[in-house]
């Protein structure tokens, strides 16, 4: 599937990964301490609340959603093919 969308993750991360090392060698300690207490708040407490769910029914709808239009897709091609 050629035409299918695709992402280059090496292409993003060579593209990032000089200023993503940068920025985290720039923190003060204050500022690691805090994004690290943000991803505990995160991981940690973000499991008793609804988040997780709404984020995981997001995730599902997007994937149907993305699936009914390659179904779409595959059936114009089929119907292509066949006249």
């Amino acid at each position: 599937m050629s035409f299918a969308p695709q992402q280059n993750w090496d292409l993003y991360r060579s593209l990032t990964e000089k200023h993503q090392r940068d920025y985290l060698r720039n923190l003060t300690v204050d500022q690691r301490f805090h994004l690290y207490q943000d991803m505990y708040r995160i991981v940690c407490h973000g499991r008793d609340k609804d988040e997780w769910r709404r984020l995981e029914q997001r995730r599902w709808e997007r994937k149907l959603a993305l699936r009914l239009r390659m179904i779409k897709a595959f059936a114009a091609m089929d119907k292509l093919k066949r006249d």
